[in-house]
């Protein structure tokens, strides 16, 4: 398997753990009995992990190296899964959110991404490089969409397995946690071949290519933060409201919400093909 499939592989399992996790972490919060002030803390505390952890591979990952970095913010992620599974105090998962850079949004975005970005053009020519990054963003909503499918696990677990809500909810976090995993063994099969471009620029002196990503994607990631307090008003539905919102329900309006935009991406796959001369 050739790097550029790695990577694809990485992304679409990770955006899987990302899309569940978007609607599953306030309902496992819950069932520990957290309010939605906590609640809420415990998702920014989440997304101010990633953000520190976007920083350091944006100053520092051209020069610790592109494989390394994903090696280690990913395994970050899974110590903090396996955290938050078997936590139950307020500190400890709060630690667990902000170690594991715990994605409450639902939506793929920390420093694996920006890594993943700046390594994708070593994989391919000039002439599919186009092509190459409207895949990997197609394969990142069909991640995100069926994650959210995945957060009625908790049900299933209870249905299938006869588990208690508790052991349910924290069966599902291990689940998210293997998810997160997978990547990691993508990662260690990566060839030096995506330091490639990181060396090039070096040489040349040039502005490292992460830092011209996150320039790029700064509007972006302060649109995605705006939306964060989602989670706390669905929440807040759960727990408010004589009708609740399940997490099956949750899972199935996420997956309406990705699909138009997964729609867009394959019209963008389909075009980026450049007709043979």
């Amino acid at each position: 398997m050739n790097d550029r499939a790695l990577i694809y592989a990485a992304v679409l399992f990770r955006s899987l753990a990302t899309g569940m996790m978007g609607v599953l972490l306030g309902i496992h919060l819950a069932q520990l009995s957290f309010d939605t002030r906590a609640i809420g803390l415990m998702v920014t505390l989440g997304l101010a992990g990633a953000a520190l952890g976007t920083a350091f591979v944006t100053f520092f990952a051209d020069h610790v190296g592109h494989r390394r970095s994903l090696l280690l913010v990913t395994a970050l992620s899974v110590i903090g899964a396996v955290l938050l599974a078997f936590g139950t105090g307020p500190w400890l998962l709060g630690a667990a959110a902000f170690i594991g850079m715990v994605n409450g949004m639902g939506r793929d975005r920390g420093a694996a991404l920006v890594l993943e970005q700046g390594a994708l053009p070593a994989t391919v020519s000039d002439a599919e490089r186009t092509l190459t990054f409207a895949r990997y963003n197609v394969l990142q909503d069909i991640g995100h969409a069926l994650g959210s499918l995945l957060a009625a696990a908790p049900s299933l677990l209870e249905h299938t397995l006869h588990l208690e809500a508790g052991a349910a909810s924290r069966g599902s976090m291990l689940i998210y946690g293997a998810l997160m995993a997978v990547p990691l063994i993508a990662y260690a099969r990566l060839s030096p071949a995506i330091e490639s471009r990181r060396t090039e620029l070096r040489a040349n002196k040039k502005k490292p290519v992460l830092e011209v990503l996150n320039l790029l994607e700064a509007p972006e990631r302060a649109a995605t933060l705006a939306c964060s307090n989602s989670i706390t008003s669905l929440l807040s539905l759960e727990v408010n409201t004589k009708k609740p919102l399940r997490a099956r329900r949750f899972s199935r309006i996420n997956t309406l919400f990705e699909a138009p935009t997964n729609a867009t991406f394959a019209c963008s796959c389909s075009h980026s093909r450049k007709p043979k001369a």
